[in-house]
């Protein structure tokens, strides 16, 4: 583990949570600024792709398809959609630069410095989008229904593209996940029966909902904090 990867990626966090320290004009402003940014940037991407008839870069991973809710949801102003927005982009960006700490080094030797820098650069653009849309709404428990009314939607979307496309070639964390690959690196020398794959899943769920309970408290935590410093502000 390098020591300035994790500079970086912990820098990279700390630099979205203070540039979000401002008032909440210049909040909406930067707002729909990256909202437009992420999705001309990934709409021209998968654009791309498709004229060059690249099936198997269809859009199926989670962090990828955040960038669309983001865009979407704060272009068109759909409030309704901000606590499910700002889910998405909060995990799929901070995921990233904490995963960075760990094979930052191996992402650069197998996708280039480049390719490194711009997803870099995008899941954190994507991370201090989240930050600032906690501004625009309060966090409620009933949310976390529609989060999780969104990842069922979103699995179904997956099962959907499967039947249609075959991504096993695909170095997807997504189908590493539902395919319980893991599984095979845990017991190579056993057979996985039922009550294998049911532990496995049932404990995604409760990391998940883990998840969900953890951005939930961030988030109630740190609409207060910004609330005062608004009002201290104005």
């Amino acid at each position: 583990m390098n020591l300035w990867v994790i500079i970086i990626a912990l820098n990279a966090i700390l630099s979205a949570i203070l540039m979000s320290r401002v008032q909440k004009k210049k909040k909406r402003m930067l707002l729909l600024s990256i909202a437009f940014l992420l999705l001309i940037y990934k709409i021209t991407e998968y654009t791309i792709y498709g004229l060059n008839l690249e099936i198997g870069k269809i859009p199926i991973e989670f962090s990828t398809l955040s960038y669309f809710l983001f865009g979407i949801t704060i272009l068109f102003h759909i409030k309704t959609f901000y606590p499910v927005a700002a889910f998405a982009s909060f995990i799929s960006g901070i995921g990233y630069l904490i995963a960075f700490i760990f094979i930052g080094e191996q992402y650069v030797l197998v996708n280039g410095l480049y390719t490194t820098i711009v997803s870099f650069t995008s899941h954190f653009i994507l991370f201090f989008g989240s930050i600032l849309l906690k501004s625009f709404f309060e966090i409620k428990k009933e949310h976390i229904k529609y989060i999780l009314i969104y990842t069922v939607i979103y699995l179904i979307y997956v099962i959907i593209v499967n039947s249609f496309v075959n991504l096993d070639n695909s170095f997807l964390f997504i189908q590493i996940l539902l395919k319980a690959d893991i599984l095979a690196y845990l017991m190579p020398s056993q057979a996985t029966d039922g009550f294998a794959y049911f532990i496995y899943y049932f404990s995604i769920f409760m990391i998940y909902r883990l998840t969900l309970s953890i951005f939930y408290k961030i988030f109630k935590h740190h609409k207060r904090n910004q609330e005062a410093f608004d009002e201290y502000s104005i």
